[in-house]
């Protein structure tokens, strides 16, 4: 199936739509009990819709003999075992709950991807391009190596390059976490998603898009989230397996009884510890998200507790990245000067003091 319309969303509504049929299926078959062939036959679909795809994933983990899709060769092999025994609540119950557990951590990891694209967003404003005397407003893909460009107070920076002409302060907390605004003047570097705020600055593009620091930063991240690795349960489903099957194996073989392996096959299959991981996984990564914490990747959570060693780079790892008002020592009035003075200016300290006066109430 196409995997850019097999989305959680579409998911969520085909376990939906079966787990309604395994109810209708049910309550039919209660309600006419000797119809039950029409019963068996809705849930039978029920078990198809819910379970083809868990089916398709373990058959071809089995094939290629993939560690990473342990749990579903697992569940396909229950899937097959309970629909064969007739045993259709089993068959559509286990990849239905797998399935939503997983729904659940994927729109999670989703919200890491959507901070991404913000940040993208950060780093790729409208950019004035110079040609000559003339300035025109232009995309990302129009500028190209070597281009000069001017940003205005307050205009974010979209490319990496020096300063030919002009003097300002940049805020830099975006890319680097620094507070403090940085003073940037001819020859100063500067880079793509940091701001001007003093005064107008012409830039002669290094590097723009994918080629500049927070491009690559971007990059990075995206392939982070991207490429999953196998995670411990996983591994240990991947030994499970194995076992599973002999075991069943040897029941067929030493009592000639087939319903007997197909029951301990379903036995056997360890919904709980198929469902522990990504429900460990979904609290992790909102509990993250509640404290403001970013999640590279949901696989950096499963290698947490062999890390001994914590490395905090620089300011804004730790801090908001911008400054607030604590405490002052000047008198009241002083202070509401102070914020007045402060409104048409984009400097760190002046919007520190308009974000305290706006949190307080007081009149400007």
């Amino acid at each position: 199936m196409n995997k850019n319309l097999y989305t959680p969303s579409f998911r969520l509504g085909v376990n939906l739509v079966g787990g309604g049929l395994l109810v209708v299926g049910l309550f039919f078959a209660w309600l006419y009990p000797d119809q039950q062939q029409i019963g068996a036959l809705v849930q039978a679909a029920a078990a198809v819709l819910v379970g083809v795809a868990s089916l398709l994933r373990g058959i071809r983990g089995m094939l290629q003999g993939s560690v990473a899709q342990s749990t579903d060769q697992l569940v396909a092999i229950a899937v097959l075992a309970s629909a064969s025994h007739g045993d259709f609540l089993t068959a559509v119950s286990l990849p239905l709950l797998l399935d939503m557990v997983r729904i659940f951590e994927d729109r999670t990891v989703l919200g890491a991807k959507e901070a991404i694209r913000a940040l993208l967003a950060l780093a790729t404003p409208e950019i004035l391009r110079i040609d000559g005397e003339e300035v025109y407003t232009c995309s990302m893909e129009d500028i190209s190596k070597d281009d000069l460009v001017l940003v205005r107070p307050g205009m974010r920076i979209g490319v990496d390059g020096e300063v030919v002409s002009g003097w300002s302060l940049v805020d830099t907390s975006a890319v680097s976490g620094e507070i403090q605004a940085q003073e940037v003047q001819e020859g100063s570097l500067v880079y793509a998603g940091t701001q001007n705020i003093s005064a107008e600055l012409r830039i002669k593009v290094h590097s723009v898009g994918h080629d500049s620091a927070m491009g690559r930063v971007l990059a990075i991240l995206d392939e982070t989230i991207s490429t999953p690795r196998v995670q411990a349960v996983e591994e240990w489903i991947g030994i499970y397996v194995p076992v599973a099957l002999c075991a069943a194996g040897s029941i067929l073989f030493f009592t000639e009884d087939l319903s007997r392996s197909i029951s301990l096959l379903i036995a056997l299959c360890p919904t709980a510890l198929a469902i522990a991981g990504p429900s460990t996984m979904v609290c992790a990564l909102n509990a993250a998200a509640r404290l403001g914490v970013l999640i590279q990747s949901r696989d950096a959570l499963s290698l947490i507790h062999s890390c001994s060693v914590l490395a905090i780079d620089k300011t804004g790892t730790l801090t908001k990245g911008e400054l607030s008002l604590q405490n002052y020592t000047c008198s009241e009035e002083d202070l509401q000067i102070a914020m007045q003075c402060a409104q048409a200016s984009l400097h760190p300290v002046s919007r520190a003091l308009v974000n305290h006066a706006h949190q307080q109430n007081i009149p400007l």
